[in-house]
């Protein structure tokens, strides 16, 4: 499922056991970040600059849900108060994070999905940013167009 080479896979648990000086046999793939590790949201901006400069990418400044909002000027098609819509799921699906249908679905809260980020969408999100040679925000908006071209269509 993860086309990271383990390489890759090694150094962004290194990193992110750095951040939460955690030991590396303690994170799995199948981790959540802030639910089972305990990251807050400073930890996180810590785990993705650290990353970026570890990977040589440069990570998204802003989320799927930001660029999306961006485009569309406003956020009224994929939230429902806090929670995702249809569209608000499959944008994030369509992310480079490749979150699953078990992650992200209609009705879950941001803070639900936040907390239930993995390891492994940490991993998928820097082998895209890697892979492309984009950067992370040119890359989610060019995956969100995407997806926001093909409903509209």
């Amino acid at each position: 499922k993860h086309m990271a080479s383990t390489q890759l896979v090694d150094d962004i648990i290194e990193v992110i056991a750095d951040v939460l000086e955690m030991e590396i046999d303690e994170i799995e793939l199948d981790s959540r970040i802030v639910a089972d590790l305990g990251a807050d949201s400073l930890d996180i901006v810590d785990m993705s600059f650290s990353l970026g400069k570890q990977l040589s990418i440069k990570m998204p400044q802003k989320t799927v849900m930001m660029h999306a909002e961006d485009i569309l000027g406003d956020a009224n098609d994929m939230l429902d108060n806090d929670a995702v819509t249809e569209l608000g799921a499959e944008l994030l699906r369509s992310g480079p994070n490749r979150y699953s249908e078990e992650d992200v679905y209609p009705g879950k809260t941001l803070a639900e999905i936040f907390a239930d980020t993995k390891v492994c969408h940490w991993v998928n999100l820097c082998t895209a940013i890697k892979n492309s040679g984009l950067s992370g925000d040119d890359l989610i908006q060019q995956q969100v167009k995407a997806v926001l071209e093909t409903e509209a269509a």
